[in-house]
């Protein structure tokens, strides 16, 4: 019998997850950004069975052709075919939102708990936490990379760091409020140790925003990343992602617009799907958000 609370109250019910499935599903334009991210998926890891081209390969007499039935996207100034590139660009781009969210919610996700459950390291993280936040999250990776060193590599790890202030304040705010609860309490006066709480109890319950926080994250940290790459500070030539094809091209915009505008059209595409597939899992998660 004192074993029951702890159960009843660490995770959903079967019947609240399901019901949150069902929501999920009924939402067309959730199921549309989660189809989409799918077939991302699919298109990174079978790139080399469906990129026409080596993404590398130059070919100087046919730089700067427009979309045709040889390049169906055209080629850019130094004849790589963009589609065999951009094909090749959805794996970098979605190493980069999990890399850097896996970052993000590791550190930040860690700090929050210690916060929220440690009174006396509460004030100090929350402090640093604080002092981070003040900066924009994009001039903060800059200013990061600046100090590492431009690199695909870095550029995550900056985009990274830049989303940890946002995770450790939620999940500090959702310690705060689940220490309080009576399962938790009951826990505490069976002798469950802080780690057992941790484990069984709050970080179970702080998922669900945890999960849609990430969810969206991931399409701020591809669109920082792109970002630092259309600057200068992220990937290198000649790999190909996104935002260093998009700067590659904008001396030839007038001209030449696809050798931008099909990279920029990737981004937005899955950017978009991952801000669609975010707000249908806060909806299905938390309905009372939706009303």
């Amino acid at each position: 019998m004192s074993a029951s609370p702890e159960r009843s109250e660490a995770a959903p019910p079967g019947p609240a997850r399901a019901d949150a499935w069902r929501r999920l599903w009924r939402d067309r334009t959730s199921v549309a950004g989660a189809a989409c991210l799918a077939l991302l998926v699919l298109i990174a890891a079978l790139a080399p069975a469906l990129a026409p081209y080596d993404p590398l390969r130059v070919a100087m007499r046919e730089r700067l052709q427009g979309p045709g039935a040889l390049h169906w996207l055209g080629t850019d100034q130094f004849g790589r075919d963009i589609l065999s590139r951009i094909v090749y660009g959805t794996r970098v781009s979605l190493s980069v939102g999990v890399i850097a969210v896996g970052i993000g919610l590791g550190v930040g996700a860690t700090l929050g708990l210690i916060a929220g459950f440690s009174r006396r390291l509460d004030y100090p993280i929350t402090a640093v936490m604080d002092v981070l936040l003040s900066f924009p999250q994009i001039l903060l990776a800059i200013a990061i990379v600046a100090a590492l060193g431009p690199g695909i590599f870095n550029a995550m790890i900056a985009v990274g760091i830049g989303a940890v202030p946002g995770f450790t304040r939620l999940t500090r705010s959702s310690t705060l409020s689940i220490r309080e609860r009576d399962y938790v309490e009951a826990a505490r006066a069976l002798g469950a140790t802080s780690a057992r709480i941790i484990a069984r109890h709050i970080l179970p319950n702080a998922a669900a925003p945890l999960i849609v926080v990430s969810t969206l994250a991931m399409a701020g940290a591809i669109l920082a990343a792109a970002i630092l790459s259309f600057l200068g500070l992220g990937a290198r030539p000649p790999m190909a992602e996104w935002g260093a094809m998009a700067a590659e091209g904008r001396g030839l915009i007038a001209q030449y617009p696809h050798v931008s505008t099909f990279p920029s059209l990737a981004i937005f595409v899955v950017v978009l799907a991952f801000n669609l597939l975010g707000d249908g899992l806060r909806d299905a998660l938390d309905p009372q958000l939706g009303e």
